[in-house]
């Protein structure tokens, strides 16, 4: 029997920890002067966000882990994978390095440690892109990589 297990949605779980635990400890700028924090780590797509209520907490950074589809060939099966990160800062010069800063470490992380738990890896090639285009003061950078997912193959029977 050639039963799967673990799907892709297992896969993006599991990947969102990961990167949870490699953002703990950074601490990065909120709309609340004075109070910096790790990012937040949504799988798919953001929740409801405070932007009605400003004042009810920070909305920023937060770190998206999305799942975009995947490739079964002969040779084998992979998941395209994007992480969205969101960072703030009203420096209108440099607010940019932080989400791209945020992205490099992931990626070191990723590609230095692949096997991220079950038959998923980390594989290349990797992807960063920085939009021209900005939601000033929070500024977004992107990055997709490919994860290798299990095979499905034909079962036979008498």
């Amino acid at each position: 029997m050639n039963a799967i297990t673990e799907t892709p949605i297992d896969m993006i779980n599991i990947l969102a920890h990961r990167i949870e635990k490699i953002v703990k400890d950074y601490q990065l700028e909120t709309k609340m002067k004075g109070l910096s924090k790790a990012p937040d780590v949504y799988t798919g797509y953001l929740g409801k966000r405070f932007t009605a209520l400003p004042s009810a907490g920070p909305e920023v950074p937060w770190i998206i882990v999305r799942y975009l589809g995947d490739e079964d060939e002969a040779d084998g099966c992979s998941g395209n994978v994007r992480i969205i990160v969101c960072t703030f800062s009203e420096d209108d010069e440099n607010g940019w390095r932080d989400p791209l800063n945020v992205l490099t470490r992931l990626k070191q992380q990723l590609l230095a440690h692949p096997n991220i738990g079950g038959p998923f890896r980390i594989e290349r090639p990797f992807e960063t892109e920085l939009p021209e285009e900005q939601p000033f003061p929070e500024w977004i950078a992107g990055m997709t990589f490919k994860v290798t997912l299990p095979q499905v193959f034909e079962e036979w029977s008498d």
